[in-house]
């Protein structure tokens, strides 16, 4: 950020900062006077209540102080109205809260009163309606009169006397209660004063809280605009109702104009490419249907015609009370540099594994020529020698087996050498190991230094593991190619086959979980140079080597390994400087039939016409040969375009075209569309002797119905095309 950008930022942060803690001082003040307003209604309340709590309590005293007097009354009315008198005299001067003791008649006179002077008075007009109401309810009637400036409560209630403890009047008694009421008053002021005081204690901790919680709200809140102001990528939170909450500012350069959007389909709408909209939008679905997690990495092409890899995230950070998501953070990354390298990468890495197979082509290559070159000269001196002998003869039978078996034996040598250069997919299927071990050191035989002795060992019963050949032999072949580098002064390469049980107990071998089972074991030693532990632990790290530079890749042992994981197996190394080294490996075995190659010798005869399209001379004459001892009548055409013309004159009448994959003027795919094009259901044989896999896939797409691969024995042949025509009867040969 330049400096010139840093100093408004500043400015912002500071003023957005100082209005953050002007609103946290508002708040603290708004509580404040909230709960002072609550505690004032309180402190009424309060007061009410305890107003009322101290009249009921004054009233119940009362009247519990007027029976208790009433009651001693009656009991003294028997001995007359002297001791009545008396007694009321006493009451009166020794309780000082009685300010007057008055016992009343029913003929409205006073029988007995604390001052002797209103002895035999006669009732006031309001004092008889007082008594009658009270004698009618049976009942203590109070009421509360002001008494030489004192409050003072009255308290009416009847009174029983004579033989049978008839009604026979009231007594009215004056209890002074103000100065309990005094005391009752001070003590609810010092509570109204706690209470004040615990108000005022109880705003401050609220306005120091929100003060606190206020400070931390807006640190939270400074630091997540930090976040947005400064995350390397597009951060969204959005509402269900398809609001945005908040954005970070890196967003604008995922979705241009995104300041302005307030509406999430505003925001995706900015995208040009209708596709990568699309899927944002399922997405975001998805999102708030209730998925913890989703995440996609898509490719979209921008307004400039490039393309760009995104990689983006949902999840939930909010749900109401169903349940339902009604918030969710969406993460924008731009992974297009991350995603290129990432090809280039894997290109090269593809590049430098095929360097690598090719750099071991090129060892063998040399043990190769020498292994042509003598096969190359039995056929060529068997062939000059019959000339001279007489077909039939046995010496003539004799060179032919010669130059059949070495063109054998080449064609087998071709073969191994393509399974082990040619790029293909992995496949699973059951893998005679014994017999690839076997071709492998046949391989070896020819091609490493003569002083290595090799010796292969089998000990297993079951030798077939479910895999792919191709990686399997390359596998072995990388190995043993490593081992030979470790004895340039030669030494013994050996392999022991055996099979070993593997439990849950010792699943764990290395950096491998095996899964418990029957496993076979291959157990490969040299007695080369060796490794130390530093070595041991680096030698399946890709390019990692110990060789001169221009030497190796070191890719071999980290393909071994890759090829190892791809087939569930492990392998383990041991070894010591100057004792050698000794690789086991372990490897799933399959309880499926053995594979077996077959052997069949017949040739099976058929007829019809053959279309042969090759532009070798020399494979269309033999080829025409084979088929016409087959029983089958034969067309030649030179490349693809004379067989298609040849075609479109009798198309009904041709059962069956061989056709050559590399071709001039007219390649076998192009060849094949066009014949398809003039009778979709011919029946197409291809013959190659370089097809791909994927090349065969993709021709089994077109419509072919079958391939053998060149060079072919007249057996294989005849086998292939009874397959396609679905025809034929077996002669001996």
């Amino acid at each position: 950020m330049t400096a010139s950008h840093s100093a408004p930022d500043a400015v912002a942060t500071g003023a957005g900062r100082q209005r953050l803690k002007s609103e946290d001082q508002k708040l603290a003040l708004l509580m404040g006077l909230v709960i002072l307003i609550l505690m004032i209604v309180v402190l009424a309340a309060s007061s009410s209540l305890f107003s009322r709590l101290q009249n009921e309590y004054n009233r119940r005293l009362s009247i519990a102080i007027a029976e208790t007097i009433s009651e001693s009354i009656t009991r003294v009315s028997f001995a007359g109205k002297f001791h009545t008198r008396k007694l009321v005299g006493e009451l009166a001067v020794g309780v000082k809260e009685l300010s007057y003791i008055s016992v009343e008649t029913i003929q409205n006179r006073v029988f007995a009163h604390s001052e002797t002077k209103l002895n035999d008075a006669e009732l006031s007009e309001r004092e008889q309606n007082e008594n009658r109401r009270c004698l009618a309810e049976k009942a203590p009637f109070v009421t509360e009169k002001l008494v030489a400036d004192r409050t003072v409560n009255e308290v009416i209630i009847p009174y029983s006397g004579g033989i049978d403890d008839e009604v026979m009047g009231t007594v009215r008694i004056g209890i002074d209660f103000t100065d309990l009421r005094r005391v009752q008053a001070d003590n609810f002021s010092k509570l109204l004063f706690l209470i004040a005081g615990l108000t005022v204690l109880a705003i401050w901790i609220a306005y120091r809280f929100s003060r606190h919680f206020g400070r931390t709200m807006r640190t939270l809140a400074v630091q997540l605009q930090a976040i947005l102001d400064h995350a390397p990528m597009g951060l969204v939170i959005s509402r269900s109702d398809g609001s945005i909450v908040l954005l970070s500012r890196e967003t604008e350069s995922f979705f241009p104009g995104a300041d302005s959007a307030a509406k999430v389909d505003e925001l995706h709408g900015s995208l040009g490419d209708k596709k990568c909209r699309a899927r944002i939008d399922e997405l975001e679905q998805l999102a708030f249907a209730g998925e913890p997690l989703v995440e996609k990495d898509m490719i979209l092409c921008d307004a400039a015609g490039s393309h760009k890899m995104w990689q983006v995230s949902k999840f939930p950070i909010e749900k109401n009370e169903r349940g339902e998501n009604t918030l969710i953070c969406s993460f924008f990354r731009d992974a297009t540099g991350k995603f290129v390298a990432e090809q280039e990468r894997e290109k090269l890495r593809e590049q430098l594994l095929h360097s690598q197979k090719m750099d071991a082509i090129g060892q063998l290559a040399g043990g190769v020529a020498h292994d042509f070159n003598n096969l190359l000269s039995g056929i060529m001196g068997a062939a000059e020698l019959l000339k001279d002998f007489e077909p039939g003869s046995p010496q003539h039978a004799r060179f032919v087996d010669i130059i059949l078996g070495s063109a054998a034996k080449a064609a087998d040598l071709t073969r191994k050498l393509l399974t082990f250069a040619h790029k293909r997919e992995a496949e699973r299927k059951p893998v005679d190991m014994l017999r690839v071990v076997s071709e492998s050191f046949e391989i070896f035989k020819r091609t490493l230094d003569r002083k290595i002795v090799l010796c292969l060992q089998n000990f297993a019963r079951q030798s077939v593991v479910p895999g792919d050949e191709t990686l399997l032999q390359n596998l072995i072949m990388n190995l043993g190619i490593n081992a030979s580098h470790a004895m340039p002064d030669g030494g013994t390469l050996s392999l022991v086959m055996k099979n070993v049980s593997i439990t849950s107990e010792n699943c764990r071998v290395g950096a491998f979980e095996l899964v418990p089972g029957n496993y076979l074991e291959l157990e490969l030693t040299d007695t080369g140079i060796g490794m130390d532990p530093e070595i041991q632990k680096r030698i399946f790290e890709p390019f990692f080597t110990t060789k001169e530079p221009g030497r190796g890749t070191g890719l071999g042992l980290a393909m071994v390994y890759g090829s190892i994981k791809a087939h569930d197996g492990s392998i383990t190394v041991e070894s010591e400087p100057g004792r050698g080294t000794t690789f086991r490996i372990l490897l799933p075995a399959t309880h499926e039939a053995e594979v077996t190659d077959a052997a069949d010798e017949e040739v099976i005869s058929g007829s019809g016409r053959v279309l042969i399209v090759d532009d070798e001379e020399i494979l269309r004459a033999i080829g025409r040969a084979m088929l016409e001892s087959m029983g089958y009548d034969v067309l030649l055409a030179v490349n693809g375009r004379e067989a298609v013309d040849l075609f479109k004159k009798m198309p009904e009448e041709i059962d069956l075209v061989i056709l050559d994959m590399i071709m001039p003027v007219m390649g076998g795919k192009e060849t094949l569309a066009e014949l398809k094009k003039i009778r979709s259901d011919c029946r197409i044989l291809v013959a190659s002797g370089f097809a791909r896999e994927s090349e065969l896939s993709e021709m089994e797409k077109l419509g072919i119905n079958g391939s053998i691969r060149k060079p072919f024995r007249l057996a294989e042949l005849s086998r292939a095309i009874a397959g396609v025509m679905g025809q034929g009867v077996s002669q001996s040969r």
